[in-house]
């Protein structure tokens, strides 16, 4: 993948989320409301976060 360029992930929803020392996130989302599978993301967000909240991802 070149520098740069990225995958979108629209409207993941946040299952689980907590901070560490850093100031980043760990979130535990997943692409349905009701669950299936589940991925843990670590970064840094602009805005505040709660579960059940919706998200885009951008993957780099």
């Amino acid at each position: 993948m070149s520098k740069g360029a990225g995958i979108e992930l629209k409207d993941f929803y946040i299952r689980d989320l907590g901070a560490d020392s850093f100031k980043e996130y760990h979130l535990l989302v997943t692409p349905t409301a009701d669950g299936g599978q589940e991925f843990l993301v670590i970064g840094k967000s602009s805005s505040k976060l709660k579960i059940g909240d919706t998200i885009l991802l951008t993957v780099l």
